[in-house]
């Protein structure tokens, strides 16, 4: 008996745009799948027309926004990760997604297969980031409230990696950002597809004298670079394509340059076919135009990065360019036109990229990819784990007023504790954050010692972000300490530099708890939350997180009467996580008492974390708005007016850090 054709849905980012390179993948797919219905955040019909039946289109609600709103795409990213995740796609066997920036972060059942055909990374978060931030020219407040929206944005990307069973990438390059941002492993290149054969028919076109740039008018695309150039050089250059960057690109254009605006296929193909080179003036992911050039028997003179690289051969098929200058393109112009290029070479270079190539590899990969999927019998869909070189027992450290901090992201402090408590057969060891207050005259001698033999000591504050930064610098006058402080809001990636993220409380609870859910492992609360027995906040996460093994609870007790009974406790459940939430410095001394004693678990100290909704308890967490901003000290403070006496120690915390660093200027060796 034949076997039911799987159950395909596709989905991508959003079909309201001029079509790019990501639109003419999934109308590729639409044809390779077409049974299978198209899930899209946005849809315009009217560009779709003759091209794709809008029937299989099922938008997001954010369709019924108002057009203004939906054409502003900077508006839309604080509600992007609730429309990606109110798809219902528990009824497919396979959801294929097209991802730009977004939709890989769908929401699957564990029996369905999820492949990801990624053009790239989230870009403005990832490698356009700071230069996006930069380009949109904004004020400080503007700054602050984009970078907390982007910072969110990141985090929520990395989070969806989990749910993405196999990687497909259009090039090489997008390969190794995948690798890089998201420590995946294996990834699958599929090139995109062309029509190859329809635009080899245009190679016989007589050569025209203008040269052609093809793409969307965004700023991080480049395209003012050749306008500027062939501005100079007076050489004509027709621009194809638009985008909200056009207004700007004409006003720095020239009488030689030309805009031609969104052309259909077979005017863009004609101008291609009939113009000098196509001229490929940023890094791109891939770049579609530069296939379709070489198809229809045109080189390109392009920037040598990226995957560009990947398509034409220097000196051969086209000219690269390694500065992104007008003077430089202008050369490399100068040079191509010295080059014996062959017409019959460049089509037969572009011939691995056609459309009928691209579908039996997808088709190829999905059913593959599917049976082996099906074969594992999944039940839950587990974390995906990097494959990295040995490590030794604790990472490298920095020294913030000789407190060790560890500098890692929240995914890598994860990482490194779940893969610990896993071990059977690992030691006991701790976890603490030191924050400000740890600095102060409550960290005694005895503290400091526990913090100094912490396992792991991770940064929950952006001020200790700062000083291991600020320490770093060159200079420590007082006026590089107040541009480093301005550069807090200013710019954010400065404080960055030397400590990559704060781990938040609540946040590294989550994500240890959901992880700990994934592998299996067994959890044991110890605390007292304001509003609620620990008990409570038991109930409450397996109630959140369907799975979790909470093997036992003790409230927040400090005796050694109480030490005996948890001690006896944790010796007989054996837990891998031990998560305990006393406040400084109770719980930092009770975990350093119970390392030595236990034979296996990672004890974290969590501060008042399960005080807070999230994890059960009764206060609420700031509004998601001022958290995007980096305000929530704030809104707390407002809240708890009690809480400004620690607010009070951070400015005595910077004036330390600035003595410290300038001290240490003096002694350094020259």
């Amino acid at each position: 008996m034949t076997p039911a054709a799987p159950r395909v849905a596709l989905v991508h980012d959003w079909l309201n745009r001029p079509i790019g390179g990501g639109e003419r993948v999934l109308l590729e797919l639409a044809r390779l799948y077409p049974n299978a219905p198209i899930h899209t955040l946005l849809f315009d019909p009217g560009r779709y027309a003759g091209r794709l039946d809008p029937t299989r289109v099922r938008t997001s609600w954010l369709q019924r926004l108002p057009a203004a709103l939906r054409d502003r795409p900077r508006y839309l990213l604080p509600l992007i990760p609730s429309a990606v995740e109110a798809w219902d796609l528990s009824g497919f066997d396979v959801v294929l997604s097209s991802s730009v920036a977004f939709v890989k972060n769908v929401i699957t059942a564990p029996p369905t297969l999820h492949v990801c055909y990624c053009h790239s990374p989230m870009r403005f978060a990832w490698d356009y980031w700071p230069r996006y931030l930069d380009e949109m020219e904004a004020g400080p407040l503007k700054r602050l409230a984009v970078t907390g929206l982007v910072t969110r944005a990141r985090r929520w990307d990395l989070a969806g990696v989990a749910g993405v069973d196999a990687w497909v990438a259009n090039s090489e390059t997008t390969a190794a950002r995948l690798r890089r941002y998201y420590r995946v492993g294996e990834v699958r290149v599929i090139p995109p597809p062309v029509d190859v054969e329809g635009l080899s028919r245009l190679a016989p076109t007589p050569r025209g004298d203008h040269w052609v740039t093809l793409s969307t008018l965004t700023e991080y695309k480049r395209i003012d670079l050749a306008v500027r150039a062939f501005t100079e050089s007076g050489r004509p250059l027709v621009v194809i394509g638009d985008g909200p960057d056009r207004a700007r690109l004409e006003r720095l254009a020239g009488p030689s340059v030309r805009f031609a605006g969104h052309l259909g296929d077979a005017a863009r193909a004609e101008l291609l076919s009939a113009a000098r080179a196509l001229v490929f003036p940023g890094e791109e992911d891939f770049g579609i135009a530069a296939v379709e050039a070489l198809a229809c028997g045109t080189p390109v003179v392009g920037f040598g990065r990226g995957g560009l690289t990947e398509i034409v051969a220097d000196g051969r098929t086209g000219v690269f360019f390694d500065e992104e200058s007008p003077a430089a393109l202008n050369l490399a112009v100068e040079r191509l036109a010295a080059l014996p290029i062959r017409r019959e070479e460049l089509v037969a270079s572009a011939a691995p990229y056609g459309a009928a190539r691209f579908r039996e590899e997808v088709r190829g990969f999905v059913d593959a990819a599917l049976a082996a999927h099906r074969a594992g019998a999944p039940g839950r869909r587990a974390l995906p784990v990097a494959p990295a070189p040995p490590e030794p027992s604790r990472p490298s450290r920095v020294r913030v007023l000789g407190v060790p901090v560890d500098p890692l992201t929240v995914p890598e402090a994860v990482a490194r504790i779940i893969d610990r408590a896993a071990d059977p057969e690992s030691r006991p060891a701790y976890v603490v954050k030191p924050y400000v207050e740890f600095f102060g005259r409550r960290a005694d001698p005895a503290v400091r010692s526990i913090l100094v033999g912490a396992w792991l000591s991770l940064a929950d504050g952006v001020a200790i972000q700062w000083a291991a930064a600020y320490a770093g610098q060159g200079r420590h006058r007082a006026v590089d300490l107040l541009r480093s402080l301005a550069a807090i809001v200013l710019r954010p990636v400065s404080v960055a530099a030397v400590v990559p993220e704060r781990v938040a409380g609540v946040t590294l609870t989550l994500a240890l708890l959901e992880a700990s859910r994934d592998r299996g492992l067994g959890v044991f609360l110890v605390g007292s939350p304001k509003r609620n027995p620990i008990t409570g906040t038991a109930r409450h996460l397996e109630a959140i997180l369907p799975g979790l093994r909470v093997l036992g609870t003790a409230p927040g007790r400090v005796d050694p009467e109480s030490d005996q009974r948890l001690l006896a406790e944790l010796t007989r459940l054996r837990p891998d996580l031990i998560l305990v939430g006393l406040g400084f410095p109770a719980q930092e001394r009770l975990m350093a008492r119970l390392a030595p004693r236990l034979e296996h678990g990672v004890l974290v100290g969590e501060g008042g974390s399960f005080d807070f909704r999230e994890l059960g308890g009764g206060i609420r967490r700031a509004p998601q708005v001022v958290r995007r901003i980096g305000l929530e000290w704030l809104w707390r403070l407002l809240r708890e007016p009690w809480r400004l006496r620690r607010q009070l120690a951070i400015p005595a915390f910077i004036l330390e850090i600035h003595r410290g660093a300038r001290r240490d200027a003096r002694i350094a060796p020259k």
